[in-house]
């Protein structure tokens, strides 16, 4: 039992993060009290009022719409300097200040000494015109200090700027090594989530008043960003290594699993990809702004060196596995990437997309260790995901209600879709029943390595039990984003999968007792 809790944690898709109410401890409300009133409390913008760098967000959103965009921001910069840049980006690019993720803490602190009489201002290497914007956002905000035409204000030009404002002293919160000259100017010091170099060198001078620490895992973070519970669904490329009756061969379960690894590390590429590319959708969305590079607590720049290095390694584990397996990658790797880019905003497309890439796991896994794969397996493994997918997207409609929204941000479906998309699945998830029969009895049966192929008739009522467990959890509104993170998480999901194993071994093996018994 407690292996089933544990695996149900495991691949729970609902992030503790969700769950977490990110407070100042007592020390850190009281902290500021040793300073008069009078001496303002002045708050750094990026990764620090805010979890992320409004430049690099900026610079991404013009890029991502077309690449060659780079040289003009490279030709911004080298002609005008950063001033220029953050201008130009700045009147160019869209976006919605109140979806920018911001510092629980920070904010609560702001908060707590406006109430105690103190001011609070903003002083961020930001241009102007955002900054006034964040300054809308934060009612506590009563004065901005920002770059403009004429200073970049960061660094050495941003404590010299205060200096002068605030002759009398002032208390700085900030985030980076930039903000050192800034601390040794002033009289009190904040330190939100700095580097540990970083506040052991502002501690060579004098201690920091606050601490606020980052109040999460680096690496259960990186873990959630490459959704490495989503590795599940890549077992199916193991299927064809026990349907081909090849897995007694160690040198091809070698293979298997660089070909998982190899898969799983690709899929895991595409996963922060479309998550740097949707994070206005998924900032959003009621669960999906939880996510690493949504929240914050990742950062654009590593997301892209993360997305890069995931890239490398199943590159590098491919060049172990056939050439046609290589090939199943590079076009899992593009439909992808059409998927993320394009397909998902298509109502029904996305689905049958979805499914299909569940048909290139299973193929893969044939291709990898060069053996037959059955059609008939594969017209199965498309009914039954496109169900899977149609039960993943009813629950999205169905929470737009709930959220009171009329259509569902970056995609093609509206509140009212939900029954037809009932109606869909339910219908592919019957013909998924339908077709493993006919493979049963048209590939099973003929296959020399079953012992006792008439077991595997239990197969067909398995599934079909599973797919109205399935259905019937979706209607009542209790299934979750990902019904395949679900099944993971489900006792009795789980307890059906317990049997397919044991029907197996069963029709491999179980001959030799028939005949024993006379059978």
């Amino acid at each position: 039992m407690k292996f089933i809790e544990k695996l149900k944690s495991k691949f729970s898709s609902n992030s503790n993060d969700k769950n977490l109410v990110k407070k100042l401890n007592k020390d850190q409300k009281s902290a500021l009290d040793r300073f008069d009133k009078n001496i303002p409390l002045v708050l750094d913008l990026d990764e620090c009022l805010l979890k992320t760098d409004f430049l690099y967000e900026s610079l991404f959103s013009y890029v991502k719409s077309n690449p060659f965009r780079l040289f003009n921001a490279m030709s911004w910069y080298f002609n005008g300097d950063k001033i220029r840049l953050k201008k130009e980006l700045e009147q160019i690019v869209e976006y919605d200040v109140d979806l920018y993720p911001q510092n629980d803490e920070v904010v609560e602190l702001a908060k707590l000494e406006v109430k105690k009489g103190r001011k609070v201002h903003l002083a961020t290497a930001s241009n102007i015109t955002f900054a006034k914007k964040i300054a809308k956002r934060f009612s506590f905000i009563s004065n901005i200090h920002a770059t403009d035409k004429k200073i970049n204000l960061k660094a050495i030009n941003k404590a010299n700027e205060l200096q002068q404002q605030y002759p009398d002293g002032f208390i700085y919160a900030g985030d980076s090594k930039a903000d050192l000259v800034v601390w040794e100017k002033a009289k009190g010091i904040v330190s939100v989530r700095a580097k540990k170099s970083t506040i052991a060198k502002i501690k060579q001078d004098r201690t920091p008043d606050i601490i606020i620490d980052k109040q999460y895992s680096t690496f259960k973070t990186i873990r959630k960003a490459l959704r490495v519970h989503q590795w599940a669904k890549n077992v199916l490329v193991f299927v064809p290594l026990f349907l081909s009756g090849t897995f007694t061969s160690p040198a091809n379960w070698l293979l298997a699993i660089i070909g998982f690894f190899a898969l799983s590390m690709l899929a895991s590429a595409t996963y922060v990809i479309n998550d740097l590319w949707d994070l206005e959708d998924d900032r959003a969305h009621w669960s999906k702004r939880f996510r690493p590079l949504a929240s914050g607590n990742l950062s654009l720049s590593f997301g892209i060196i993360l997305a890069f290095m995931a890239f490398i390694i199943a590159f590098a584990l491919s060049l172990f596995l056939p050439i046609m397996a290589q090939l199943l990658m590079l076009l899992y790797l593009i439909t992808t990437l059409l998927y993320s880019f394009f397909l998902k905003k298509q109502a029904i497309v996305d689905v049958v997309t979805i499914a299909a890439l569940f048909v290139l796991r299973v193929a893969f896994g044939a291709y990898v260790i060069s053996v037959y794969q059955s059609s008939w397996l594969l017209v199965f493994a498309m009914a039954l995901f496109l169900s899977l997918s149609f039960a993943k997207r009813t629950v999205e409609v169905q929470k737009l209600a709930e959220h009171k929204k009329d259509k569902a941000s970056g995609r093609g479906y509206q509140a009212g879709d939900a029954n037809i998309l009932m109606m869909l699945g339910a219908a592919s998830g019957m013909s998924s029943v339908i077709v493993m029969v006919m493979y049963i009895f048209n590939d099973a049966f003929n296959a020399q390595f079953y012992s006792a192929p008439f077991i595997l008739w239990a197969f067909p009522f398995i599934l079909l039990i599973w797919v109205c467990h399935i259905w019937i959890t979706c209607a009542r509104g209790e299934l979750n984003d990902d019904p395949v993170i679900f099944a993971l998480r489900d006792s009795k999901s789980l307890a059906l999968a317990s049997m397919l194993p044991v029907v197996f071994i069963l029709s491999w093996a179980s001959k030799p007792w028939f005949t024993a018994l006379g059978i």
